[in-house]
């Protein structure tokens, strides 16, 4: 635990040492930063303390490279994508240590350019991502691998080009199937809220999470294994997005016609919104991730906004460390969670 509260304490150093700098010197910032970060992921030992998915992806990766027919590997039920990624991988080694760095690079790198190029203030966007403990659950690799190759296609969002956000999309399918709901987010963009539509998304979440078990029965019959309701939490993740919302909203209403806060605004919105399911199935949040993790920009783009209004910097600068406590707090939560990092250092 101490490694990654030292980690922490150095993103927020690195975010207060940023203010004033030129733009290469807040870019060498965010490099150093980011580098440290994907070293946290890639150089973590390979047999200690591993959660049961990051095992049974490693268990798979030696199945791969047995001798099985591609009709064999075809049967385990894995999207086309991983396969052939775990095969070319084998290519240039069948080190498990050089598996888990291959995969930790392929997730987090693109994650870390879309921040830097669609973040107002990509170091506390790094911070935000560090906070929500998405670094540790890059042990679900597959989805992992999609959510990064979305990320990567947030920019045809921007630029309204379909056909390549399509294309995106279906490489991110081949990953894990769960890829397909991103498809909204491409209709997201032009979608203008209001102070009504925003209660009756509210009201609409309530009505979620209430129906919950109706929504998991429904689920099923297309699902390829049945999954039994489960109450694991997640009131704490409804509260940070519904609080995200309503106060990013009363700040940045004004500033909806920028399709930089509109669209991740909306992309939040919607992720509260269907957030509550969780309460009755955990796998849910799995889902929910797909929208969540673009808190990455809506929180600098709302811390921002505040800083805008405050013309007092001694205020503003206790408003954004109190905002860097609270992630610390939401950072310790997370760790307490079933996604959890893979070595402790001694």
């Amino acid at each position: 635990m101490n490694l990654y509260l030292v980690e922490y304490f150095v993103i927020m150093l690195n975010v207060c040492l940023s203010h004033g700098l030129g733009y290469k010197a807040k870019k060498a910032i965010y490099i150093v930063t980011a580098i440290q970060l994907i070293l946290i992921v890639i150089l973590r030992s390979p047999i200690d303390g591993f959660w049961p998915d990051t095992e049974n992806y490693l268990n798979t990766f030696k199945y791969f490279n047995s001798y099985v027919s591609f009709k064999q590997i075809c049967t385990t039920g894995w999207e086309p994508g991983i396969v052939l990624l775990v095969k070319l991988i084998s290519i240039v080694s069948v080190d498990e240590q050089i598996y888990i760095v291959v995969l930790g690079l392929l997730i987090l790198i693109p994650i870390f350019i879309m921040i830097w190029k669609e973040c107002d203030f990509p170091i506390l966007g790094l911070l935000v991502f560090y906070s929500m403990g998405c670094l540790f659950v890059t042990s679900i690799y597959r989805q992992w691998l999609a959510i990064a190759i979305l990320a990567w296609s947030l920019r045809y969002v921007y630029r309204r080009d379909l056909k390549k956000f399509l294309l995106f999309l279906l490489i991110a399918f081949i990953f894990h199937r769960t890829a397909i709901v991103f498809l909204g987010v491409y209709f997201l963009y032009n979608y203008r809220i209001s102070g009504v539509k925003l209660i009756v998304a509210m009201i609409s979440s309530a009505i979620l999470g209430i129906t919950g078990r109706f929504v998991l029965m429904l689920a099923n019959r297309f699902a390829r294994m049945q999954v039994v309701a489960e109450n694991n939490g997640g009131f704490i993740l409804l509260l940070v997005l519904w609080g995200c919302v309503l106060v990013s909203y009363f700040y940045m209403k004004m500033d909806m016609k920028n399709p930089k806060v509109r669209l991740p605004f909306n992309i939040v919105l919607f992720a509260a919104v269907i957030q509550p399911i969780s309460f009755t199935f955990s796998l849910w949040s799995r889902i929910v991730i797909y929208f969540s993790m673009y808190l990455v920009l809506l929180l600098p783009q709302l811390i921002s906004a505040i800083k805008s209004s405050i013309s007092n910097d001694g205020a503003w600068f206790v408003i954004e460390n109190a905002f860097m406590i609270v992630m610390l707090g939401w950072f310790i939560q997370s760790r307490t969670s079933t996604y959890i990092p893979f070595f402790e250092l001694k």
